[in-house]
């Protein structure tokens, strides 16, 4: 807006110098060509130009004015402000007129204009007074310029800057801008938060360096702004960094190189992003899954423990219920038979018989599938049986018992058939192992 008060000054200054040169023109010295040519000149500028005598009268104005109006010029040479314009309009125009007749010179200020379809537009006036040749004040001269897109662009530029002042102060993340020795340039009241500051300016005003002071392991800094130079845009950039008051946090960078026409880098500038919960939750979960790992470890070795505990009790349970049955079948069993071949009374036999069904009763809880085979067998081809199911050759158990080899392989016999292998190949052995 400035720039453009000085060309419209300059304009009129430039325009009552050349009118003064002009003057010694020998071609126009004649006022009829004089007249000529300046009405040609200002015709030729594409900023409305008009002039008034001292009474306010409109006395020209060059082509650009009359377009802008939508009016001839003969509607408005010898017109006054009020005879053109609406009340309103011309009562200001009126009141800054008087005002630079009041204190001659020059006179600049936005205002209104009806253009010529009848809206508004905005505008600036540059007016500077000019003299008769008595010295007196002679009228104004003005040159005015719709700025009505200028001023549109300029709000748009307001709302956007505003908008953009809005996200950057109710950002959530950190914003930053920063030089390339770790100067801070500007941030946002998030990122000033996140290192522990009070305000933004407290940030920058704190540590001309902040970036390089901050970081815990400067060597990061160097990682991040080779990886901005390198790849031009960093995203997700983790670090330690120190706040204010020197705790450390993890904070994660999302950030580009900002550079000239010629590829230098002028800033750095990004978002910052507090992850420390995040990281100190990580951290935890791998904490809790190595304790669960030590834990799961020694399960498993706990399970191995009580899994080989389990086979053993039931080895000893098995060996338990085997030995019991066995006694019972080489120290009660025969007896009992011997009870029942005797000749006994009604009431005796009664007694057998109940003492048979109470050792039944007795070895039942023990009873599995080889016990219950071995019950069939004789004493003596139970005791071959547990022999030859521990892998005892027939030399062995011979010897064992006190017997011939002859006689194993009899007992060895009797038992297959017991058992229904005297029709199969299949091994005494591996038959016995399958009954466990």
């Amino acid at each position: 807006m400035e720039d453009s008060r000085k060309t419209k000054t300059q304009l009129i200054r430039e325009l009552e110098e050349m009118r003064n040169r002009l003057a010694g023109f020998e071609g126009l010295k004649n006022p009829s060509n004089m007249s000529i040519f300046l009405q040609t000149l200002i015709d030729t500028i594409p900023s409305s130009i008009f002039y008034k005598d001292r009474q306010g009268v409109y006395r020209g104005c060059n082509r650009a004015y009359e377009t802008f109006l939508g009016l001839k010029k003969e509607d408005i040479v010898g017109k006054v402000l009020h005879e053109i314009f609406s009340k309103d309009l011309a009562d200001k125009y009126d009141e800054m007129d008087r005002e630079l007749f009041e204190h001659p010179g020059r006179q600049t200020y936005e205002w209104q204009m009806s253009y010529a379809d009848g809206t508004r537009h905005d505008v600036i006036f540059n007016k500077a007074t000019f003299l008769n040749a008595d010295g007196s004040v002679g009228g104004l001269i003005g040159v005015m310029d719709d700025i009505t897109e200028l001023k549109r662009v300029q709000e748009a530029l307001r709302v956007s800057k505003e908008r953009y002042r809005n996200i950057i102060e109710n950002a959530v993340e950190g914003i930053f801008q920063s030089t390339p020795d770790g100067r801070l340039l500007n941030v946002n009241p998030a990122q000033a938060r996140i290192f522990g500051y009070d305000s933004p300016q407290e940030m920058i005003d704190t540590f001309a360096d902040i970036a390089q002071g901050h970081y815990v392991y400067p060597e990061d800094r160097r990682k991040f702004l080779e990886a901005c130079d390198s790849q031009g845009f960093v995203r997700g950039f983790e670090a330690e960094f120190y706040t204010k008051t020197r705790e450390i946090i993890w904070v994660s960078l999302n950030a580009r190189a900002v550079r000239n026409t010629r590829g230098d880098v002028l800033f750095y500038e990004g978002f910052a992003e507090d992850i420390t919960k995040r990281k100190r939750a990580e951290a935890e979960l791998r904490k809790r899954e190595n304790e669960l790992q030590i834990k799961s470890r020694s399960l498993e070795e706990v399970n191995v423990a009580l899994k080989f505990l389990l086979a053993q009790r039931e080895r000893d349970k098995e060996e338990l219920g085997n030995s019991i049955l066995v006694n019972i079948q080489k120290m009660i069993v025969p007896y009992v038979d011997k009870l029942k071949n005797s000749p006994l009374g009604p009431k005796e036999t009664a007694y057998v018989k109940i003492l048979e069904l109470s050792l039944k009763d007795m070895t039942s809880p023990f009873a599995d599938r080889l016990s219950a085979v071995l019950l069939n067998l004789t004493s003596k081809e139970t005791e071959v049986a547990r022999l030859v199911k521990e892998g005892k050759s027939t030399k062995e158990i011979a010897t064992l018992l006190n017997s011939t080899a002859r006689a194993i392989e009899f007992h060895r016999d009797n038992i297959r058939k017991k058992l229904g292998l005297n029709k199969s190949d299949r091994n005494l052995r591996s038959y016995l192992l399958s009954l466990s």
